[in-house]
Parts: C-alpha cells; sequence; structure tokens
C-alpha cells in the first residue's frame, strides 16, 4: 500500500441529524456503543499515519451520515493536519455544526487550518439559506478553506442561484448530477439544466461526462473503510487488502475495478484524460480549485 498518498476514509457512521427523505442515513439512530465503535476505528486510523504511513499526504473523511456533528471528528482531523507530511485534511459535511465551538476542538486538539479543507452540502429542505449562508460566513472569518454545492434539482435552481450570488466570489460552488441510480445509464441532463447549471458551475459539464473506469489513475488513491477494508475508490466494491496488514500482492491488486464508469466526483476527480481537472491541483477530492486555496494564504 506504500504507493498510496491520497486517502479517503469511511467510518462505521451511518446516522445523520438532516432527514432527508431521500438518505437512508437519516432514519438511523446510532447507539452510545456504535458511536465509540466508530471512534476507535477512526482513532485507529488515524495513528496508523503518525506511526506507519508517513508518506501519506493528504486525508479526506467521506462519512455516509453526518459526521462533523461529534468532537471526536475534529480531534482527528487535528492529530492528521500535525502530522508533517500531511499537507491538506478535510470532510464532507452539511455544515450544521458550531463552527465556534468545533473549531475550538479542532484547535485545542493541535490542529493546523491552514490545512483544514471543508467539502460543504447545501440541502434546502433541511435549512434555510440565511443559516446556510452564515456558516459560510464564520468559516470565511476563521480562514477556513471550503467549497460549497448542492444537488442539480430544477425546482431548488432559484435558492441554488441565490446562493451563488450571495456568496463570496471566489468560493467554488459546484453542482452534482441527481443520483443517476434513480434513472438509466444513459441519462443525460437536459440541455436547460446544463445552460442553468454551467452559470452556477462552470466545471458542471464534467458531472454530465461519462468516464470509463481507468485503473491507471488510481495508483496514488485509496479508500479505507472502518476495518481497514481497502479499495481504489468509494464506488469500487472490489477489496484490494487491509490497511493494517501487509500484502505482497499490491501491484496485482491495483489492477482490479469492478465499475465501469467513474460516475461520481470522488471516483473521476483522479483523471488525468481531462485538462480541466487540473485545476483543483494536487488534491482535488477536497472539490477546492487551487486559485482558490491559493487566494487564503
Amino acid at each position: 500500500m506504500d504507493a498510496k498518498t491520497k486517502l479517503c476514509y469511511r467510518g462505521s457512521l451511518k446516522s445523520c441529524n438532516y432527514s432527508c427523505s431521500y438518505c437512508p442515513f437519516s432514519k438511523k439512530k446510532t447507539t452510545v456503543k456504535e458511536l465509540k465503535q466508530d471512534q476507535e476505528a477512526l482513532f485507529r486510523f488515524v495513528k496508523s499515519i503518525e506511526e506507519r504511513y508517513h508518506h501519506v499526504q493528504a486525508v479526506q473523511i467521506v462519512p455516509y451520515g453526518e459526521a462533523l456533528i461529534h468532537d471526536y471528528y475534529w480531534e482527528a482531523l487535528a492529530r492528521l493536519s500535525s502530522v508533517s507530511n500531511i499537507q491538506a485534511i478535510g470532510a464532507q459535511t452539511n455544515a450544521s455544526f458550531s463552527v465556534e465551538r468545533k473549531l475550538e476542538v479542532f484547535d485545542i486538539s493541535g490542529g493546523e487550518r491552514s490545512k483544514l479543507r471543508l467539502w460543504l452540502s447545501f440541502h434546502p429542505s433541511m435549512t434555510s439559506l440565511e443559516k446556510f449562508l452564515k456558516q459560510c460566513e464564520l468559516l470565511e472569518k476563521s480562514h477556513i478553506s471550503y467549497c460549497v454545492g448542492a444537488v442539480g434539482m430544477m425546482e431548488n435552481l432559484p435558492l441554488i442561484q441565490q446562493l451563488r450570488s450571495q456568496l463570496p466570489e471566489h468560493i467554488y460552488m459546484w453542482i452534482n448530477k441527481p443520483d443517476i441510480s434513480k434513472y438509466n445509464t444513459s441519462y443525460k441532463p437536459t440541455m436547460e439544466e446544463v445552460e442553468a447549471f454551467l452559470k452556477v458551475d462552470p466545471y458542471y459539464t464534467l458531472e454530465c461526462r461519462h468516464y470509463p473506469a481507468r485503473e491507471e489513475f488510481c495508483a496514488e488513491y485509496a479508500f479505507v473503510e472502518a476495518d481497514g477494508s481497502v479499495k481504489l475508490c468509494n464506488i469500487s466494491q472490489t477489496v484490494l487488502g487491509n490497511w493494517y496488514q501487509d500484502s505482497k500482492k499490491t501491484d496485482d491488486m491495483e489492477k482490479h475495478c469492478n465499475k465501469k464508469e467513474c460516475n461520481c466526483y470522488l471516483a473521476y476527480c483522479r483523471r488525468k484524460d481531462d485538462e480541466r481537472l487540473q485545476d483543483f491541483g494536487l488534491f482535488p477530492m477536497f472539490r477546492i480549485p487551487v486559485s482558490q486555496v491559493l487566494h487564503k494564504k
């Protein structure tokens, strides 16, 4: 696994404080025991980076549910950020946490804010535009790098347009196409959708492409789960090995992918055959253009 320098981590947490109708994790309540197990798995992963995997340069937490409402995720991010070889750490979140309180936890735990990258998802059915923008404003004042985005549903277009117009100009706002599992594999956004969402997200046509899966773009990446299972990415189901066990067959394992297409950003962002993705720099999984990170410095 030594070639893997860019990691995504997903713990066992499968609950969320939001109750979006389309999401199964909003319907699951996590027990105290389950939270403890998730915390132990997360800190085991962090310890492996601190003590063994000194080549790792970036870690993105991509939970099923909402992780950043829990202090231990901020403690873990802080510990990762204090590792000298780590250049960037971050997480996907609905931004429903207390910015001041959680950044205090991050700071007390030794976190380096300059390394923090947050991927914020706007859920119009769960929060107001005003509340969400206030969260963005607090992150901006705290000098935290972040991106903002939403699912490209036409019924939400007016709110999405308002959000874009009220965000700082330098903040990138992404648009995800609706979950393709609800459609057949030939689903494509209409021209009206493409034109509307391109005005919000200049990279929206990346979402509309069908990228054939190519394992050679995954050499630097790994997707690690709570039990240590390693896969090429978040949508691949092929287990390559275990993060906590040495493997003598890594080279052979890296050639396996059971997907025909890279049909989500975390999968296709690593493509080197699309020049537009170079705008997201060395660590594209955070979905923050290089120009925005430079703006923060």
